[in-house]
């Protein structure tokens, strides 16, 4: 004989379907969020390993550089004194014809040696 369920123990027994339902639903959901976060986790770690020799060869192009712009206002400073017209505040020596735009590039002019006509 099929017992019927009186409507107290269907309506427990819907509740407690509906509550495993959301259980499941939220661990889901979860389960999710953490393999989201782990792929996440885990490109950042790719992109790490991917730019530290790029880092590493980015400081050497950039100390090169500056050694070779250094090593040109020396040598442009070590032209002739004699035919320039002006000494920039960076210690470099300007041979402008003009007086605009003298030592632009070198923090402007400390002095003027001989100054240009215009």
């Amino acid at each position: 004989m099929i017992r019927s369920k009186n409507h107290s123990e269907l309506g427990e027994s819907m509740d407690s379907e509906k509550s495993l339902r959301q259980w499941q639903a939220r661990e889901r959901a979860e389960a999710k969020r953490r393999q989201e976060e782990e792929r996440r986790r885990k490109r950042a770690e790719k992109r790490r390993r991917l730019l530290k020799p790029l880092r590493v060869i980015g400081f050497a192009i950039s100390a090169t550089v500056a050694a070779w712009g250094a090593s040109k206002i020396r040598h442009h400073g070590e032209r002739e004194a004699s035919s320039a017209t002006a000494l920039c505040r960076d210690g470099s020596y300007s041979y402008s014809k003009h007086r605009p735009g003298t030592c632009s590039g070198h923090a402007g002019v400390k002095k003027w040696i001989n100054l240009p006509e215009y």
